[in-house]
């Protein structure tokens, strides 16, 4: 039986096609925060009636090509906000920022979709087939791309449910993506013949599983421990001031006024600035943490954004984006360089063959790299892992292994985006990292999303978007009770999402012919 609509999809061509394809990965982009409009996840259903006409190789590539593109773009448009700051210079990169960064990552979905035509099936399978192709095609961006890129990933869509996303502990991020897409795919199967009830039903039975392992894992949750007060420093300063030399004495000084509302009668105060809040050498200006030292309370500790240096001429400097903690003598005791840079941000790929680079970006060169995950221990015993800006958005990849924190620290600058959704995705990004890794995430933003998430990724406290203050919140430590507080992802990372895809995979194109 074949359905009106099914021919019509199946029987776009040219531009038609073009432009159906683009609005469908566009619509697709409304099911990720802050909008988690769900029902776009139903989108996957047109996509396969469409790759379903098409008859070669290329076509089912660009088929999937301007799905995603439609997808990135709207997902992605808000990168293209850092380069408004300063127009003037860097107008003419926003079409690249705006569209060449999307038809890069475009071409995962177009392999996704090439390898499902590949693999011809009916019905179920190629929902199956599919929707495992889609998650490899993430999980090589999030590791491939341009130095790993796994941003507008499909499983952020679960988000809304604090229920939904326990399963992260187990798969991450990525098995949340692959019941996203099944589910959205399933009512292929209806336009399709063969077993249509079997599917469905198993489909439900397994997003009703999954909110039932969430619901026992959040009644049995931990809320018991040692637990520490934060006080999270949101300056909200505009990225046009961050920078300018005229406005850092200011902006240090905003940092410094926050900070002296801190609770002076709390023990265990953690002060947390955000990324860069300190536009100097704070290593070379003891007068400026002896100034930060006189706000804060007896005992506590500060952690802070700022640059670090090293080098003795113009011609052998080396730079660093990094992380401090300090004691309440304004003395640092630990020190975390940024280790997952961000490209054409923090250094531009391949600079010596773009000879163009230099009279936009400077010639003073790139930061360097940091060496990897680190975990601080403070003098209090409390171990910190340190994160920069989107180093939190790579999953498994946020720790330090051999020492795991008691909390992770995140510091950023989401002043770049503006009012956009990037800014939102990205503080859902640091929830999914407290449950993949059974870790209470500390975040504080210049300007953007600051707040305290408990270790199964629950909001203890916000601070919103453009909001400045000192927001004081507590957390408990992950290690603090009973000492063991990882999680089947933390200690398997990829396997178990690989396992499944794998077992997905095999039974959907070698079990029995009939639909």
């Amino acid at each position: 039986m074949k359905f009106a609509i099914t021919e019509k999809l199946e029987s776009l061509k040219g531009y038609k096609k073009c432009a159906a394809l683009f609005f469908l990965g566009a619509l697709l982009a409304l099911s990720l925060p802050p909008f988690y409009l769900f029902p776009a996840l139903f989108v996957f259903t047109p996509f396969l009636l469409i790759l379903d006409g098409a008859t070669s190789k290329k076509q089912a590539f660009l088929t999937g090509w301007w799905c995603g593109f439609g997808f990135f773009t709207a997902g992605l448009y808000w990168i293209a906000n850092a380069l408004l700051i300063d127009l003037m210079k860097f107008a003419w990169l926003v079409p690249f920022a705006a569209l060449g960064l999307p038809a890069l990552l475009a071409t995962s979905t177009g392999f996704a979709a090439l390898f499902t035509y590949m693999i011809p099936k009916a019905g179920w399978r190629n929902v199956l087939i599919f929707s495992c192709f889609w998650v490899i095609a993430e999980l090589a961006r999030g590791y491939l791309y341009i130095g790993g890129f796994p941003w507008n990933l499909i499983g952020y869509s679960w988000d809304f449910s604090d229920y939904f996303i326990q399963i992260a502990s187990i798969t991450g991020v990525w098995g949340l993506g692959l019941v996203a897409v099944i589910f959205g795919a399933t009512p292929y199967v209806f336009f399709r013949p063969g077993r249509r009830i079997i599917p469905v039903a198993l489909i439900l039975a397994t997003i009703i599983a999954i909110l039932i392992f969430g619901w026992v894992r959040l009644e049995n949750a931990m809320v018991w421990g040692r637990k520490i007060q934060v006080n999270l420093i949101q300056a909200d300063i505009p990225q046009k001031f961050k920078w300018d030399p005229s406005e850092r004495k200011n902006n240090f000084l905003a940092h410094l006024e926050l900070t002296s509302y801190t609770n002076k009668y709390l023990p265990d105060n953690l002060i947390v600035w955000p990324e860069s809040a300190v536009s100097f050498l704070l290593e070379e200006q003891p007068q400026l943490r002896r100034a930060i030292a006189d706000v804060m309370p007896e005992g506590s500790y500060l952690a802070t954004g700022g640059l670090r240096m090293e080098g003795e001429s113009e011609k052998n400097y080396k730079f660093w984006n990094s992380f401090f903690l300090l004691d309440d003598e304004g003395s640092i005791i630990g020190v975390y360089d940024k280790s997952h840079l961000v490209p054409f941000g923090e250094y531009v790929p391949f600079r010596k063959f773009l000879p163009f680079v230099d009279s936009v970006a400077g010639s003073g060169g790139d930061f360097s790299k940091g060496e990897g995950p680190k975990t601080i221990v403070l003098p209090n015993g409390v171990k910190i892992g340190a994160l920069i800006c989107y180093e939190i958005i790579f999953p498994h990849r946020v720790v330090e292994t051999a020492s795991r924190p008691d909390t992770i620290i995140n510091v950023t600058n989401d002043a770049w985006y503006g009012t956009s959704t990037g800014p939102y995705q990205h503080f859902e990004a640091a929830r999914l990292r407290a449950v993949e890794e059974g870790i209470p995430v500390v975040r504080a933003a210049n300007s953007g999303i600051s707040g305290t998430i408990d270790r199964y990724g629950r909001v203890i406290a916000k601070l919103g978007l453009n909001k400045k203050g000192n927001l004081q919140s507590e957390i408990v430590l992950a290690n603090s009770a009973d000492g063991r507080t990882d999680t089947i992802f933390s200690r398997a990372g990829l396997t178990v999402i690989l396992l499944i895809i794998s077992i997905l995979g095999f039974f959907a194109i070698f079990s029995c012919k009939k639909p």
